[in-house]
């Protein structure tokens, strides 16, 4: 199985060298054919949404298409494409994920202990909303998504102890944002 992967990952690498050389457009849809499943997957576990899932698809192989020449050769072609594709699933998170209206008549009395938990959701979201972008999108890939400190590091460009630096910055000051919310 690992030696599969490893001829996959090689073909592909192939494929975006003759894109990134000649603009071949046939390796391009090889590329597209190859990952097509596994990107759509990625962006559909953060997203939620199929469609907004295959907007992202499409946005990510085109910025891959367009900024072709941005990739360092002797890199590895995937870490870099779900780099891409995890930029882009972001900022369309960030587009649709902004304040819906809701009716009057449809909001409870804040004193039921039913909606304790929704609050405290909203404080979060609140919170998370005033960290700096690095912050943020680290935190959301750990806490929505799940990754490591290292796919955190390769989908934001930086090391390991870089991001655990980001998240321990995000989560003191989510910290001491609830705290102080809480004490007023």
């Amino acid at each position: 199985m690992r030696r599969e992967t490893t001829k996959k990952t090689d073909v592909l690498e192939k494929l975006f060298l003759r894109v990134i050389e000649q603009a071949d457009e046939e390796a391009f849809s090889a590329i597209y054919s190859h990952t097509e499943k596994l990107f759509f997957r990625r962006a559909l576990s953060f997203l939620r949404s199929r469609s907004l899932a295959e907007n992202a698809l499409q946005e990510a192989y085109l910025k891959m298409f367009r900024y072709r020449a941005s990739f360092m050769v002797g890199r590895r072609f995937l870490p870099w494409a779900y780099t891409v594709l995890d930029k882009v699933v972001l900022d369309i998170h960030a587009r649709h994920s902004s304040v819906k209206e809701v009716p009057l008549e449809s909001i409870q009395d804040p004193a039921d202990p039913r909606d304790w938990d929704s609050g405290v959701n909203q404080e979060i979201e609140e919170a998370l909303a005033g960290l700096p972008h690095r912050q943020r999108q680290a935190m959301k890939l750990r806490a929505e998504l799940g990754y490591s400190y290292r796919e955190i590091g390769a989908c934001m460009g930086c090391t390991v102890s870089a991001v655990a630096e980001l998240l321990y910055r995000a989560r003191s000051r989510l910290r001491k944002e609830m705290l102080g919310a809480r004490i007023r």
